[in-house]
């Protein structure tokens, strides 16, 4: 408002300018309503409906629609306020092409398309009954162009008279793309970032995470059936990546996600679960749960190519139902992935269906290894001794130091009980450092106190085979004990050449290097090959005790300790036999001309108090072959 004043200074008139800034006020309070609907939580369809409600109750003729377009090119509706839900569902789904309407033919030219009269568009010939029926008579569609120039949707003015859209129209929707553009841009990162949380990058398939949450879901939904859980773990897959590497693994893993994906029914779901674990759910009763293992189990076993190599697997599967497992997701998954275990701990390439009784084997490795832990950190672990024989002349060769545990609270515990513990958890390395060391200081004692025991044989594990530092840690202990190298032993099972042969003979050659004896233990009950055996710098290879049952009646029995006899002495190594209990096994390894013994005929194994006096009692009987 500016005055007009007259000579005497008296006001003549008022000039009054008038601007209409209802456009501009609409589009202002549009873009800042829309922008913090963005940056909220709201849905992309409950932001892209805001966005058409605001432009169509501003009072024009038009119904405004918003779709974007999916990796399979076709249209999907995010977005309308009054456009009739018939148009949408007949929009939906429909591929972008050049006669598909104005939104199908702007997604898929990537330009603005005017249509203002649909009743002649050849671009609207299979739409147009439909557009008519509904009153819809005009149309302007522009597509959403994202950074990199890829068109992800389509703004759509729709019209009920034949017409140009306006300039306020284009204002409108020049807004409106820049703030859909915002939104679909947004829309897209939570999605990559969600898949990226909820599915694993190698396979494809939903991980974890995704899983915890789709079985509670599945648990809250009232119409839910009997459902169940197969957890699926490959047997000894570690091995694969050892050998050819963890690329090769990879491959392998993205391989049998694939066949596994290709082979469950179409209403089950697969999830990788772990490195080399996988999850099936499925419905049905338990006998299709023990099918579908079945069938799982043959398609693993069939061989698979590493590079040139073939080579087959086999798995283990674990079966939670519901409800009798558990009502809770969490717990359906635990208890699946424990009968997993315990599939594995009978030896793997089986399945096996949950019980209680599991859960608290379970229970109790927890309480073992806890306990086993606090032993170790307490030096609550003692050694025992084993007497090993000559064969023939009975003289002594040396002793077998073993692990014994009684533990205050829990009493005694079985070798076999706390020695698997110690490999499931990683303590084996602790106590097989701890065994070396209370080993080689009481041979010490033996020599200080001039105790006639030649040598004294420590078991170690894969895992001592994997620290590179493993002969710096065996001279150490040799330096501060003082012994002669000549009087320890390191024994090594047939699993540890398995683990890394590579590896292992390094390591064992360094040892042997120092002066310390080798010996290959439990030889015969692994998958070694002479090849193996002949290239392991071993002094000494013990037949397993399991070999003793049947030596006296079973002629393949006799046969293959025989060969092993042979084999081990035309390699220059001393060949000791476990497990001799009496005298008529005796005498038959002493006619197949086996160098040492041991077993309970001699003695069982012995704190270092009863074995020197043991010692002090025995008198060795020589035998003469028969």
């Amino acid at each position: 408002m500016n005055p007009v004043f007259e000579d005497h200074g008296d006001i003549e008139n008022i000039v009054v300018v008038l601007t209409d800034i209802t456009e501009n006020h609409f589009l202002e309070t549009l873009q800042r309503d829309a922008l913090e609907a963005i940056s909220s939580d709201l849905s992309l369809r409950e932001i892209m409906d805001f966005i058409c409600r605001r432009i169509e109750n501003n009072g024009l003729d038009v119904m405004p629609a918003i779709f974007t377009v999916d990796n399979s090119s076709k249209l999907k509706c995010v977005g309308r306020a009054s456009l009739p839900l018939s148009l949408v569902e007949l929009f939906d789904s429909l591929e972008i092409g050049p006669d598909v309407g104005s939104s199908g033919v702007a997604a898929y030219t990537g330009k603005s398309i005017t249509s203002p009269d649909i009743e002649i568009d050849p671009k609207w010939l299979t739409l147009r009954s439909a557009a008519m029926r509904n009153g819809i008579r005009a149309a302007w569609a522009t597509p959403i162009v994202l950074r990199g120039g890829r068109v992800a949707g389509v703004f759509t003015l729709y019209f009920r008279t034949k017409r140009q859209p306006q300039s306020w129209c284009q204002k409108a929707v020049s807004a409106s793309l820049h703030l859909c553009t915002l939104a679909l841009e947004r829309y897209e990162a939570k999605e990559h970032i969600a898949k990226l949380s909820h599915f694993d990058t190698l396979t494809g398939l939903p991980n974890r995470m995704w899983l915890r949450q789709h079985l509670d879901k599945m648990l809250r939904r009232p119409t839910r059936g009997n459902f169940m859980l197969l957890s699926l773990g490959l047997d000894n897959f570690k091995n694969i990546n050892d050998v050819f590497g963890h690329a090769a693994g990879d491959d392998l893993i993205s391989y049998i996600a694939t066949q596994l994906r290709d082979a469950i029914g179409i209403d089950d779901t697969i999830v990788r679960s772990g490195g080399d674990q996988f999850t099936i759910i499925t419905s049905g009763i338990q006998q299709h749960a023990s099918s579908l293992s079945d069938m799982v189990l043959r398609l693993l076993s069939q061989p698979m190519q590493v590079g040139d190599v073939s080579v087959t697997f086999s798995a283990s599967i674990g079966i939670s139902v519901y409800p009798e497992n558990g009502e809770a997701g969490e717990t359906l998954l635990k208890h699946a992935e424990t009968a997993m275990f315990q599939a594995k701990a009978h030896g793997g390439a089986n399945y096996c269906f949950f019980s209680p009784k599991m859960n608290q084997q379970a229970t109790d490795r927890l309480i073992l290894a806890a306990a086993l832990r606090d032993a170790i950190a307490h030096d609550r672990l003692r050694l025992v001794y084993q007497p090993q024989v000559h064969a023939r002349t009975g003289k002594m060769y040396g002793v077998e130091a073993l692990s014994r545990w009684n533990d205050p609270t829990l009493g005694f515990i079985s070798p076999a009980r706390f020695i698997a513990v110690a490999e499931e958890t990683g303590q084996i390395e602790a106590i097989g450092k701890w065994s070396m060391r209370a080993a080689c200081r009481q041979m010490a004692e033996w020599i200080r106190d001039g105790i006639d025991v030649p040598t004294v044989s420590v078991n170690l594990s894969p895992l001592h085979f994997r620290d590179e530092k493993l002969p710096e840690f065996v001279a150490e202990v040799l330096e501060e004990t003082g012994i002669p190298p000549a009087r320890l032993m390191v024994e090594i099972t047939e699993s540890t050449m398995i683990d890394n042969y590579d590896r292992t003979i390094k390591a064992a050659q360094a040892l042997r290097e120092l002066g310390v004896g080798m010996s290959m233990d439990d030889f015969g009950t692994g998958f070694s090959s002479l090849s193996n055996l002949a290239g392991l710098p071993v002094n000494e290879v013990k037949i397993d005790r399991s070999f003793m049952n049947g030596l006296e009646t079973v002629d393949k029995v006799r046969s293959v300790v025989t060969a092993v006899i042979r084999i081990g002495q035309s390699l220059g190594m001393t060949v000791v036999a476990e497990g001799v209990e009496h005298e008529e096994q005796r005498q038959i390894l002493v006619n197949m001309d086996c160098d040492v013994l041991q077993g309970y005929m001699f003695s069982k194994p012995l704190a270092s108090d009863d074995l020197i006096t043991w010692l002090a009692g025995y008198t060795p009987k020589e035998i003469a072959p028969a």
